[in-house]
């Protein structure tokens, strides 16, 4: 039973690294760097004469204060580069030199995390070697051996034996300790409140530039060795300075809201396109960063654009899930007590005002009157995302949770764009010649929600798909999991006679509102290994993508999913490549 549990271990180890070997191979990397610096830099303290007096001092404190102070300016050398959103998303597109192969683009904001975390453990370590070295030069009874220490020599000091407020007057004592408040302040906030409270995160978290500029001039008096933060750190900063400068003369301040709307616990916006030239939406599951002066005048937050880059106007799906998301709710549905009737309402969530001159709608005829203190909306982007690289595979799994499906969505209108630019005007299917071109074959999409009042947001979209998909490369999935029907037998046949009735005889599901689709509405929670499975069938040598966005808790069984089937199917060399959506 041991060797078959070491066996076991074995075999999913061999997965994961096969699985994830960008994400393997930079992790290593990284951890290795961090321990070579420290063990260098340590010896370099401990071997060194030129440290010896140093040393005398203060012994191994001194070893480990320069220790960890160097891991903490190699963590700050990196920790802006993966925020970068205009640096990122450019040597993601640069398809020809396939970094998105080596370099695990989504995985971005971890990184930065995780160096950020180092930052902080490393800080921490520094300053608490620097307080028992103070300890010990506050106590030395040898007045040569501190005269002769870098401290003695440096002449910020009024003798030996000097008292704590004394240090706190020199650069690095002052430095350290805005350093050590900033991090206590902000650190916190970056953990908790992130989520539940936005405003505190940002405002917080924006405080890490003053430590960066502090960080690097801490070390400037060069006590020990000539300072090295300013020339490690400098770079990444600068790029990511630049890049906010560089939004600021992007923006376009003056995106007109063409409508609005709410369904339950989300908000609708379709506005134009920015009129920058740099605004270049060409990638479907793109997202952009959005920004209400009337709301928060500093706040940019991000949200996918759920239309596709050939439609007319933009559509954003926004969750009420926060105070800014929550504030923008309030007055869009304020907005429509007084300005909508019922019926209006419900025809907002058509997709042809995407496309308003597609069906001749004016400007006049389009719009709701708007109501609200604000008509106009500031964005900048669009920057990339995992969803986007869909493209890389002949066969996709999309899985949208809630909200999630907004990206799924935008990429539906795109292949949907496609379909009908080569629709045949006789029998209203596609070209062969279109699906033998593309080297995306097959897509599986997927919609978990717990509300049906939610499936009628993209049903003219699918709909229209699954009309035009006549060689069944589409599966369109919806599960609702607020609804059960598992009660009685007799209930659950009745729902499932009803639907079926319906379906055989208008192709028309009764439950989301789609016509023409192979699959009807499901109730409950997905058999995921069933759904996967299918798709993999008369499938060999190659990968699978797996593409998802919604709740963290769906995010762990969908990858733990992928991993288990990867390892079923070594054998046909097939394996399923999980990618997540993530802010």
């Amino acid at each position: 039973s041991c060797a078959s549990g070491w066996q076991k271990m074995c075999m999913s180890a061999k997965v994961q690294c096969r699985d994830n070997t960008a994400r393997v191979v930079w992790l290593s990397v990284y951890v290795f760097l961090n321990v070579v610096i420290f063990i260098a830099k340590f010896l370099v303290y401990q071997l060194s004469e030129r440290h010896g007096p140093a040393r005398d001092l203060l012994g191994l404190g001194i070893n480990f204060a320069r220790a960890f102070g160097q891991v903490a300016v190699f963590n700050m050398m990196l920790i802006f580069w993966p925020v970068c959103r205009k640096l990122m998303g450019y040597l993601r597109d640069m398809t020809s030199l396939h970094f998105w192969r080596w370099i695990p683009f989504n995985d971005n904001i971890t990184f930065h995390m995780i160096a950020g975390h180092m930052v902080m453990l490393a800080g921490l370590a520094h300053t608490g070697a620097h307080l028992y070295n103070f300890y010990l030069y506050n106590n030395e009874p040898n007045v040569e051996v501190w005269e002769n220490s870098p401290f003695g020599k440096s002449g910020a000091f009024d003798g030996p034996n000097p008292s704590y407020l004394e240090v706190m007057r020199t650069l690095p004592g002052l430095t350290g300790h805005i350093l050590l408040a900033i991090m206590l302040i902000a650190y916190p906030c970056s953990i908790f409140f992130r989520r539940r409270n936005f405003n505190m995160f940002w405002y917080t978290h924006n405080l890490f530039l003053v430590f960066t500029i502090v960080f690097m001039i801490h070390g400037a008096q060069s006590w020990l060795e000539p300072t090295q933060a300013v020339w490690y750190t400098l770079p990444g900063f600068a790029v990511y300075l630049l890049g906010r400068i560089q939004r600021k003369f992007e923006v376009d301040g003056n995106v007109e809201i063409v409508r609005a709307s709410t369904f339950d616990n989300t908000t609708v916006l379709w506005t134009r396109k920015p009129r920058w030239n740099k605004f270049r939406f060409s990638t479907p599951g793109s997202y952009a960063l959005l920004n209400i002066p009337e709301i928060a005048k500093f706040e940019w937050h991000p949200f996918t654009i759920s239309s596709a880059p050939s439609d007319e106007l933009l559509r954003f799906h926004i969750r009420n899930a926060g105070d800014w998301t929550g504030q923008l709710w309030n007055y869009v549905n304020e907005m429509e007590s007084k300005s909508t009737s019922n019926s209006e309402k419900r025809t907002l969530g058509r997709f042809d005002t995407l496309n308003p001159s597609r069906v001749g709608l004016t400007n006049e005829s389009l719009g709701v009157k708007m109501n609200m203190p604000f008509t106009h909306i500031r964005i900048h982007g669009p920057n990339g995302a995992p969803t986007q690289d869909y493209l890389r595979y002949e066969r996709v799994v999309l899985v949208g949770a809630g909200i999630g499906v907004t990206p799924f969505a935008s990429i539906l209108r795109e292949i949907m764009a496609k379909w009908r630019s080569k629709k045949c005007e006789c029998c209203g299917h596609i070209n062969r010649s279109v699906h033998e071109s593309d080297l995306l074959k097959r897509v599986q999409f997927h919609w978990v929600t717990r509300e049906q009042t939610d499936l009628s947001w993209f049903a003219p979209e699918l709909s229209e798909l699954a009309s035009m998909d006549s060689e069944g490369r589409l599966e369109i999935h919806q599960h609702i999991t607020g609804i059960s029907v598992t009660g009685t037998e007799t209930s659950r046949s009745l729902v499932e006679t009803v639907q079926r009735v319906a379906h055989e005889k208008q192709s028309h599901d009764i439950i989301s509102g789609i016509t023409g689709a192979k699959q009807l509405t499901h109730f409950g929670r997905p058999h995921w290994k069933t759904y996967l499975r299918k798709i993999a069938q008369d499938f060999q040598g190659k990968r699978i993508g797996v593409f998802y966005c919604g709740p963290t808790r769906l995010e762990n069984v969908l990858r733990i999913v992928c991993r288990e089937l990867s390892e079923s199917y070594l054998d046909r060399k097939l394996k399923f490549v999980f990618s997540h959506e993530n802010f």
